[in-house]
């Protein structure tokens, strides 16, 4: 009879350490608790972005495509960074950007950009921006399914003038949403 308990209690055990390693495997496919866990213990390079380029918001029509493979299971954002730190806080987006996203030649998503989601306040003034975010930001793997060898196509559909003027000291990024 004290064989049965042993092999009962043995048994529990083993259930209860399944239990919480599926639970675990489960939440890692979560996106929005994979973007929490890697807010609160970001891995080394993190927030680099994925791209970094220079891009022409201020020109329609002008197109760059970029093949990615994405690392984490995350939320992303397509933005432009200001080197110079020098885009005022009055300005406001006024262009609009298509962004789509193939997988072996087939379009896979499509995302059109046309406001923001975030700005980053200059280091040194709260005069400038030195970053901007757009939204709607987007969940990889994409479709639950798609995170390496795509080619992302983004496209100015509307440009925004006022850009121009910041045309040397602009880069375009895609990376991590730093946002919680």
């Amino acid at each position: 009879m004290a064989f049965l308990n042993f092999s009962k209690t043995k048994n529990l055990s083993i259930i209860g350490l399944l239990i919480p390693i599926g639970i675990v495997i489960l939440l890692s496919r979560n996106i929005g608790f994979m973007h929490i866990l890697h807010f609160a213990f970001p891995p080394e390079n993190f927030y680099k972005p994925i791209v970094s380029d220079s891009f022409h918001f201020w020109e329609k029509e002008y197109e760059k495509e970029y093949q990615v493979s994405f690392k984490y299971t995350d939320n992303y954002i397509i933005g432009f960074k200001d080197r110079n730190e020098k885009i005022p806080k009055e300005w406001k987006f006024t262009g609009k950007i298509e962004v789509i996203i193939y997988h072996n030649g087939k379009q896979i998503k499509n995302i059109i950009l046309d406001r923001i989601d975030t700005m980053i306040y200059s280091k040194n003034t709260m005069k400038f921006y030195t970053s901007v975010n757009f939204s709607p930001s987007f969940d990889v793997p994409i479709n639950k399914k798609y995170k390496k060898d795509l080619v992302i196509k983004i496209k100015v559909l509307e440009p925004d003038k006022e850009l121009e003027k910041f045309k040397n000291s602009l880069e375009l990024v895609l990376q991590v949403n730093p946002s919680p």
